[in-house]
């Protein structure tokens, strides 16, 4: 993806295509290139390379915790519903309590490698689930032992949201399919591939599952064997999934709306999943960042009317996507003040050709990338 990343574009300005609605929870998929899987964490300086063009800048704004307080509407978990009411870090706490520390004393780096707790006990994954997320995400090696006792530990702090998980992997094998999201789409369990090569059904338990019933045949196995297993980790990811898919796709609808209602020249270049990214002419970039908040928070809360907003959208405005902390580094290699005064300089607009301009209408869903 990165090495092939530049002979894609035959300008300097990359465009991509954005798939409505192509996954099963309801999400938008990405290609030519796909800057969905443009890495955050293992290559963070990455990012770097997606510029906004000559007096424009990026305004960017990323759900906080997205999952996590879908997860805690549609499993109705109190104790989680209150945690984000009074603005608790999940994963700060989640961290503190792993290692046996104050939240004040967490690292912003422990405090990331407790994401892969979080987010995957959340989609219904064991603990080996949990051991190759937090390795392959973060570089953190947990052993099975670790990885069962924070699962527990987190299944136990939120106990309406465990209870949940269990009755929607029961239920959703019960009637034949997983209801998706707030809209009325579903997950047939036809669907799904039925058997194996051999001709048996697959009802032992996957990868991601440490649910063991009776050596372990599971309960759906025993009960309904002419079905297709629905998988416990779909059963419980896709409701969330698709419901902030919902919620992602009534904010871009809104915040295009509101940003054709102000006059403002510009508009949405980068959709990865919770986190929408917007092109405009500096002098608009605050009143795009506010439109932008706005439409988001209202977005989450049609898709879900009683959750807390506090803390929910978190901005920046930058000339580039890449990482908070390439500000200095990228500032010194700016000659003059092509970030603004107030504008924190993380990436220099360059050409390939030397004649872009300001986007056109036509170049919305078109990002800058810098060519060698």
């Amino acid at each position: 993806m990165g090495e092939s990343l530049p002979r894609k574009s035959q300008r300097s300005r990359d465009g991509c295509g954005f798939n409505v609605a192509s996954t099963k929870a309801g999400r938008f998929s990405c290609n030519d290139p796909n800057i969905q899987q443009i890495p955050k964490h293992k290559a963070a300086g990455f990012r770097g390379c997606f510029v906004a063009a000559p007096g424009k800048v990026l305004v960017i704004a990323d759900y906080n915790a997205m999952e996590l307080r879908a997860a805690a509407e549609v499993s109705n978990d109190a104790a989680m519903r209150a945690d984000f009411a009074n603005g608790v870090d999940l994963h700060r706490r989640q961290a503190a309590e792993m290692l046996g520390i104050g939240q004040e004393e967490v690292t912003e780096e422990q405090r990331s490698a407790a994401k892969p707790i979080c987010f995957d006990t959340v989609y219904g994954a064991g603990r080996r689930g949990l051991m190759a997320s937090a390795w392959n995400s973060y570089g953190l090696l947990l052993t099975a032992d670790e990885a069962e006792a924070a699962r527990q530990a987190f299944l136990g702090r939120y106990p309406d949201l465990a209870r949940w998980m269990d009755r929607s992997y029961a239920h959703s094998n019960e009637q034949g399919y997983i209801r998706v999201g707030r809209l009325g789409r579903v997950i047939e369990a036809m669907w799904e591939s039925p058997k194996l090569p051999d001709g048996s059904y697959n009802w032992h338990r996957s990868d991601d599952s440490d649910e063991l019933i009776d050596d372990g045949e599971e309960w759906l196995a025993r009960s309904h064997p002419w079905r297709t297993a629905l998988k416990r980790t779909q059963c419980c990811n896709t409701p969330i999934q698709g419901a902030c898919a919902d919620a992602a796709m009534r904010a871009l609808i809104l915040v295009d709306a509101k940003l054709i209602e102000a006059g403002i020249d510009g508009g949405p270049v980068i959709f990865n999943h919770d986190e929408i990214v917007l092109e405009v002419p500096e002098a608009d970039a605050e009143r795009t960042r506010t439109i932008l908040v706005e439409s988001m928070k209202r977005a989450f809360a049609e898709t879900f009317p009683d959750a807390p907003l506090n803390g929910l959208v978190e901005t920046e405005v930058s000339t580039s996507w890449g990482p908070r902390e390439e500000h200095d580094a990228a500032a010194e290699q700016v000659d003059g003040d092509a970030g603004g005064p107030d504008l924190p300089a993380r990436g220099v607009p360059c050409s390939a050709d030397g004649g872009d301009t300001a986007a056109s209408a036509d170049q919305r869903g078109r990002a800058a990338v810098t060519r060698p």
